[in-house]
């Protein structure tokens, strides 16, 4: 009887734990201007790539009211950090202008060019859908960074293993895992970072045409 008992406390404190950290999970949290993030991605022969993410808050452009991300790409094997904005229309969720920084000169696309608007490469800000809190998620569980940040993270399955993401970090995503292997994994979050492009330049900045791009290739 005292074994009965003892099994039933552990189902009940299980429970309790279980729709605890259920709570913890609402979806992907608004970032506010500043926050960043760092994901690692493991490439192959042991390489890494490591991606910080900064939320830059809303500005104006061409009337519309938009959201920027500036993501920095570090190659540590080449030394070299590439630096990119993305700009996205706040109320239709359209990429607006992509910029990118090539030594001191500002390289500006339109959304309209050819193979801009990848979604999968963009920086989310809002829950997509295979990650809603109304989606079925395998477990509840917490994840803690390599400089000891510990968050709380949904489980969900995907085509080739288990996502895990939290409301706790800027753009949600927390580790992507493949046969037990990390794919990416958040290194690291905080507040306060400072764009690398200015705002007021990437805002200003003329987007290219495809004919400024390729100086009127195949033309007449």
């Amino acid at each position: 009887m005292k074994i009965v008992k003892i099994l039933l406390l552990f189902i009940t404190l299980l429970f309790a734990t279980s729709s605890a950290l259920a709570a913890k999970y609402t979806g992907f949290k608004e970032p506010a201007k500043g926050e960043w993030a760092i994901l690692v991605m493991n490439l192959e022969k042991g390489r890494e790539m490591e991606e910080k993410m900064v939320y830059l808050g809303e500005a104006m452009m061409n009337g519309k009211t938009v959201y920027g991300v500036e993501a920095r790409i570090h190659l540590p094997q080449q030394q070299r950090t590439m630096i990119s904005q993305f700009w996205t229309d706040k109320k239709t969720n359209e990429e607006m202008k992509f910029v990118m920084k090539q030594g001191e000169q500002l390289m500006c696309m339109s959304a309209s060019m050819p193979g801009m608007t990848d979604e999968n490469s963009k920086p989310m800000t809002k829950t997509p859908d295979e990650f809603s809190p109304d989606k079925p998620v395998l477990r509840y569980d917490t994840y803690t960074t390599p400089t000891g940040k510990k968050v709380h993270v949904a489980v969900f399955k995907s085509d080739e293993g288990e996502v895990w993401v939290s409301s706790d970090t800027p753009f949600g995503i927390v580790r992507m895992v493949k046969n037990g292997k990390d794919l990416i994994y958040l290194k690291d979050f905080g507040s306060g970072e400072k764009p690398l492009i200015p705002v007021s330049d990437a805002v200003g900045c003329k987007a290219m045409d495809l004919g400024q791009m390729f100086g009127g290739f195949g033309g007449n």
